[in-house]
């Protein structure tokens, strides 16, 4: 990994179970594949502390050799999404990002990860997702992989995917 985001938890050395789980997550987002320009994130949604933030750690833990490009986005806020994108593209040492237009900033890192330039293979993490119909602005299409986590259960017709639900 060439950029891991100051965001992404620390990993958890007590983590077990859930492997299934992992293994769900793991064969949806590796369907997708870099030959599919158009994919869903994959949502993890479920009570508030079953673990979906535990179980999208540990993925990103996990599976880091396969992606140049991690990040975490702290997500149950626009505003913060926005600015870890930037964030994002200031690592990705991206030209023209304005400080002062995040709108236009915010949309070249957007642009830059659908092009896979420079790294075309990312893994996003929007975590704590409260309004998928806003999220649904700020994912990326191309080779990369998106992974979501929320409480909210509505993300078959908003986001067309079905998503992970994790349980006690």
């Amino acid at each position: 990994t060439y950029i891991w985001g100051s965001e992404i938890p620390f990993r958890n050395p007590h983590f077990t179970g859930r492997e299934a789980e992992l293994l769900a997550l793991r064969a949806q987002l590796q369907a997708g594949g870099p030959a599919v320009v158009r994919q869903p994130p994959h949502a993890l949604y479920g009570l508030g502390g079953v673990g979906k933030t535990q179980i999208a750690t540990e993925y990103a833990h996990r599976f880091d050799d396969d992606y140049e490009v991690i990040w975490w986005i702290r997500a149950d806020q626009e505003d913060s999404i926005r600015a870890s994108l930037v964030a994002l593209g200031r690592q990705m040492q991206l030209k023209d990002l304005s400080l002062g237009d995040s709108d236009r900033s915010f949309r070249i890192v957007i642009d830059a990860l659908q092009a896979g330039r420079p790294y075309a293979h990312w893994l996003l993490i929007f975590d704590d997702v409260t309004a998928p119909e806003v999220l649904r602005g700020y994912i990326p299409q191309g080779s990369g992989h998106v992974i979501v986590t929320s409480r909210i259960t509505e993300w078959r017709q908003v986001l067309n995917t079905d998503g992970i639900e994790v349980k006690e």
